[in-house]
């Protein structure tokens, strides 16, 4: 029984089936690990069933950023997925130091590996273009608020939340992956990249809109039960107040 349950041809048919988007070229660059400690690197994440496909996805939503067919739609679920494991886990892209322990949050091999393939992801210029085109959208979300009321509320609140669900993602993204590069001179190439091609001012956009919103009267407040689960403090757009006269509608002046 120990020589079947050790079969490392056993744990490949379990770590496919429970993770169907598991990159297989990351798993054969982990210094040839068996399957069944890969089983086990996972395993010692928070969460690591649903965290560990969260991962998966992401990454394969990176990759596909880089085909002619990304669009709007691709933005908004790498968004979601982006938002989805760091509200399961913030510390698992930011431990990417040696383990302290064994069995710390985050510590594994794995995760760090994670962490290194999505980091060169966001360095290939066919995923930047893409990211590009998605994050030159987000602001035109915002825009919508002033063709009111030829542009329903409902509508509105979706654009809106696209658009801050996007800039927060835009935001993780960098501070979290991209900004891990730097040269001996203090440059880093990566960030660079990150702004030539507008990734930063599209969240400055959406920023700057939502406090150009707020000082005009539209109600442009999430409530606290629709807001990203661990979402950074400096991520303001998330907590714009509703005006003094607020009943429940979009525009009061």
């Amino acid at each position: 029984m120990h020589a079947l349950s050790s079969n490392d041809s056993l744990w490949r048919m379990l770590a496919i089936a429970r993770w169907p988007l598991l990159p297989r070229n990351g798993v054969n660059a982990e210094a040839g690990s068996p399957w069944r400690e890969l089983h086990r690197k996972r395993a010692e994440l928070p969460r690591w069933r649903e965290l560990c496909g969260l991962m998966d996805e992401l990454e394969h939503t990176l990759a596909a950023g880089g085909a002619p067919s990304a669009s709007a739609s691709w933005g908004e679920r790498l968004a979601a997925l982006v938002l989805a494991v760091f509200g399961l886990a913030p510390e698992v892209a930011r431990n990417d130091s040696p383990p302290t322990s064994p069995h710390s949050p985050g510590s594994t091999s794995e995760a760090r590996a994670w962490v290194r393939r999505v980091t060169a992801s966001l360095r290939s210029p066919a995923v930047l273009l893409a990211l590009r085109a998605w994050g030159a959208g987000l602001g035109k979300e915002l825009e919508a608020f002033y063709e009111y009321p030829s542009v329903s509320e409902p509508e509105l609140k979706r654009g809106l939340v696209r658009a801050l669900r996007g800039a927060s993602a835009l935001s993780l993204l960098r501070e979290e992956f991209v900004l891990r590069e730097h040269k001996d001179d203090g440059r880093c190439p990566a960030l660079e990249l990150w702004a030539a091609h507008g990734l930063d001012s599209a969240v400055d956009e959406i920023a700057s809109g939502m406090r150009s919103l707020e000082m005009e009267g539209f109600n442009v407040a999430i409530p606290p039960s629709h807001r990203p689960a661990h979402v950074p403090a400096s991520h303001d757009w998330w907590r714009a107040r509703p005006p003094l006269h607020s009943s429940g509608r979009i525009h009061y002046c």
